[in-house]
């Protein structure tokens, strides 16, 4: 039965009923406080809620029970970003990435968090190694591109902000990061 609650739970969440997949994944926990699969959604669906501090406790039970689960990792990591705690998001995408080397996404994520720290040196290799695990993601050339161009790098961002869009016509986020450099491109030529 509880399989059953997590799938259906799980299609509202994704479909946007994020609160509606919560109250079943209470309801399992209710029956069953241990229930993995229950914890790791619950916490992911608090932290699409922006709840992060309520997304923390159930992320954490649920790593205590499957350690080796980089996905949770991964989510407890989005989790330590939403709550200003950097250096734990960086520990937290680190054990992903650990766990999953060849992950992009787990890649980019760790660059994102070292950037946030402060680790702009550490957050360039972890983007472009998330390029060399990804090189058909969008999301590690978006990611790349935007932390080039927060630098000022406008030269080596443009680029690479246009393979995101090659990859994925219509791609907001890099559209909006080449709009802005194109702005700042145009200010300093035009500038007395």
């Amino acid at each position: 039965m509880p399989n059953k609650c997590i799938a259906d739970a799980l299609k509202l969440q994704q479909s946007g009923h994020v609160q509606q997949a919560a109250e079943i994944y209470h309801n399992i926990l209710r029956q069953q406080p241990k229930h993995v699969d229950a914890l790791q959604l619950l916490g992911a669906a608090y932290l699409q809620l922006n709840q992060p501090s309520q997304a923390l406790s159930h992320l954490q039970k649920a790593i205590q029970q499957r350690p080796n689960n980089a996905g949770f990792h991964n989510n407890l990591g989005h989790t330590f970003l939403a709550l200003g705690q950097f250096q734990e998001a960086v520990e937290a995408f680190e054990v992903a990435v650990r766990i999953e080397p060849a992950n992009g996404d787990f890649m980019s994520n760790l660059g994102i968090a070292f950037a946030r720290s402060g680790r702009l040196q550490d957050a360039l290799n972890a983007f472009e190694k998330a390029i060399e695990n990804a090189p058909e993601s969008p999301e590690a050339f978006n990611n790349l591109g935007s932390f080039l161009a927060d630098l000022g790098d406008h030269v080596h961002a443009k680029p690479i902000l246009q393979k995101a869009l090659e990859l994925r016509p219509n791609y907001q986020e890099a559209l909006q990061c080449l709009a802005t450099i194109e702005a700042a491109t145009t200010k300093s030529t035009n500038a007395p």
